[in-house]
């Protein structure tokens, strides 16, 4: 009798590949980064400060969302099954980083506007906002397959 085991997706290996370019990416970013921020003549001016310590928590926060996503597709690859719990957990993680960004984005506008006065309000908060609610949609929707396929599971 032929093994049933399922074929991992080709989408799910090149998945994998960009996470690990773009975790690079990253990682090299956060030590040039690091790297910029020991020449202390960038603190200069509060609107320097205002664009360092955003990009380098967006930077963090990206880097936490790429670990989270590959452990997602690890489960693809190699348990052939995405649909666990921590997957939905990681998930959920993920959208609280952005919740996280968005607010932060929101705060330090506000803030910049308050020190410099002058309104320089934008909407770019927005999107991170809307990419951690789709991200929880997406968390429920694996957390209710899961409960599908445990029951299936129990009646097979």
């Amino acid at each position: 009798m032929e093994d049933l085991k399922m074929k991992t997706p080709e989408s799910a290996k090149y998945l994998n590949v960009l996470l690990n370019f773009l975790g690079f990416i990253v990682i090299l970013s956060l030590f040039g980064f690091i790297s910029y921020l020991f020449n202390l003549e960038n603190f200069t001016s509060f609107e320097s400060l205002i664009i360092l310590v955003p990009s380098a928590i967006y930077l963090s926060a990206i880097l936490a969302v790429v670990v989270m996503l590959k452990r997602v597709v690890k489960t693809i690859i190699f348990l052939q099954n995405p649909l666990v719990k921590e997957n939905v957990t990681r998930f959920k993680k993920s959208a609280y980083i952005f919740f996280a960004v968005g607010t932060l984005e929101f705060s330090i506008m506000l803030i910049a506007e308050i020190v410099i006065n002058e309104p320089i309000f934008n909407y770019g908060f927005i999107f991170p906002l809307f990419i951690g609610c789709v991200i929880l949609v997406l968390a429920d929707v694996f957390k209710f397959a899961i409960t599908i396929k445990e029951d299936n599971d129990l009646t097979v």
